[in-house]
C-alpha cells in the first residue's frame, strides 16, 4: 500500500510509467 500511496503522489507523466510496472508486479502476485 505503501508503494501504490508513492506512485498517487509522483507526476501524472511518471504515474503512467509506474503504473505499468505496478501492472506488471501484480501479475506476478496473482501468478504466485
Amino acid at each position: 500500500e505503501i508503494g501504490i500511496r508513492r506512485l498517487e503522489a509522483r507526476p501524472t507523466a511518471t504515474l503512467c510509467i509506474d503504473c505499468k510496472t505496478l501492472a506488471e508486479i501484480r501479475e506476478k502476485q496473482l501468478g504466485s
